[in-house]
């Protein structure tokens, strides 16, 4: 969990809380469908737990929700063979990030048959979702990849 402030054990418990999310392997779309997917971002949280991440945070219920990051840098490596990446970059109110305010930078490195990725925020942004998303067409159509997630 990444409290809204860079203070130790500092939360606010009027806006989102944030998480590192990182995953690597089959998802199942609407229960039917079953793509390869990697990713690498930092997510919004309603609360503490693990199953309030994605849900959106009741404006009415609060004075303020926004948090402000001075900046966001994510670095991952991804396989070159059958894949692609994106940037996602979502603000507080579910809109894209301006393209303006993040750079993505996808460097091949065909030798090692890898691509490296640098993905950072340019200005200081309210963020709900920042990060890479990936897919591995080879794994379409293979079984979901089950996994517990502990709650804290």
């Amino acid at each position: 969990m990444i409290p809204p402030s860079y203070k130790q054990g500092a939360v606010k418990t009027n806006g989102y809380l944030y998480r590192l999310a990182v995953f690597d392997g089959t998802k199942t779309r609407r229960g039917m469908v079953t793509y390869g997917g990697q990713i690498c971002g930092v997510m919004a949280c309603t609360g503490t737990s693990l199953s309030t991440c994605g849900l959106v945070m009741d404006m009415g219920k609060t004075q303020t929700i926004r948090t402000v990051f001075e900046r966001v840098g994510i670095n991952a490596s991804f396989p070159l063979d059958y894949t692609n990446q994106m940037p996602t970059a979502l603000d507080e109110k579910l809109k894209l990030l301006p393209v303006r305010s993040y750079k993505f930078v996808k460097r091949d490195i065909v030798s090692s048959n890898v691509a490296r990725i640098s993905m950072y925020t340019t200005t200081n942004v309210s963020l709900y979702a920042f990060g890479i998303f990936g897919r591995q067409f080879e794994r379409d159509d293979l079984p979901a990849t089950t996994q517990e997630f502990p709650e804290d």
